[in-house]
């Protein structure tokens, strides 16, 4: 699964992968793609070895009641399936404030009630994130956002039946960046989890 705030650079790199793409566009022209192997047919394997539940949010940043609202119906939700993960697809954070401050107020404030449960979030850089240099490097190395000071990188998720990939790509970057561009095509092409 290939995560990014706007996906307009990843086509190329995708069909060269041998992937298929799926992409939605979202507000103000920003995209998520969600590419996966053509030999998976379905979600039928998914279903017969176990499950991974995985919440996507994304130009969440305000800490408005939206956001709240959207926090609220997936911890109704994780009642019935337990949330394995929750990546937050770019665009964290809208602020004036310093980035602690922000931090405070526009994540951790809104997203507590997934916090108290333990949920496991993973960070995704929109433009928003990387407007401001304290943001960006707020971001990347917050442990909240599991980015460990990479802009772009792989996560695996497994149930112990099978494992997932996650690519999180900065977007804002991708164009203009050659040594993301070589490791997203290296490290599709050296994917070996099973899907």
């Amino acid at each position: 699964v290939l995560l990014a705030d706007d996906y307009r650079e990843l086509d190329d790199e995708i069909a060269q992968a041998g992937y298929g793409e799926a992409a939605s566009t979202l507000a103000d022209g920003d995209s998520l793609v969600v590419a996966w192997r053509p030999e998976i047919k379905s979600n039928e394997a998914l279903a017969s070895t176990g499950e991974l539940h995985v919440g996507l949010m994304g130009d969440s940043g305000t800490g408005g009641l939206g956001e709240q609202r959207l926090v609220h119906r997936m911890v109704d939700l994780s009642r019935k399936w337990s949330l394995d993960a929750v990546f937050l697809l770019g665009d964290n954070i809208y602020d004036d404030l310093p980035y602690p401050a922000a931090l405070e107020r526009r994540v951790v404030e809104p997203l507590h009630p997934l916090l108290d449960q333990r949920v496991p979030f993973f960070g995704v850089l929109g433009n928003h994130d990387v407007r401001r240099e304290e943001y960006r490097h707020g971001e990347i190395y917050d442990p909240l956002f599991r980015m460990e000071g990479r802009e772009y990188y792989r996560q695996v998720l497994s149930n112990g039946q099978y494992a997932v990939s996650f690519f999180v790509l900065n977007s804002e970057t991708l164009g203009d960046d050659p040594l993301q561009l070589e490791w997203l095509a290296k490290a599709l092409a050296a994917d070996t989890s099973d899907y």
